[in-house]
């Protein structure tokens, strides 16, 4: 299991494609912070707890859809193309 930034960068970069350093590591801090957190944090305090911003993780944002995307490789989920089912079925597998 991967458990640090960097670790989570590299994975990301490799499986969903991002080729900038600087949204895939924001991508790795959001997935650190998230596996040490208690379950049930609500989206929107991860995001302003984490990156200052409540709305950073929203459907509509790239950084959302690349945790979203992410957190589904890593749960074996089917990787989330828009809003919908599968993007909380992958948020739900990360509590």
């Amino acid at each position: 299991m991967v458990t640090t930034a960097s670790g989570w960068q590299r994975m990301l970069a490799r499986l969903v494609g991002w080729p900038g350093p600087g949204q895939a590591g924001l991508v790795a801090t959001v997935i650190v912070r998230l596996h040490t957190v208690a379950g049930g944090t609500r989206l929107a305090q991860l995001a302003a707890s984490t990156l200052y911003d409540a709305h950073t993780l929203d459907v509509d944002r790239q950084l959302g859809r690349g945790v979203a995307r992410l957190l589904a490789i890593e749960h074996d989920q089917p990787r989330p193309q828009r809003a919908g089912r599968a993007r909380r079925v992958a948020w739900a597998a990360a509590e």
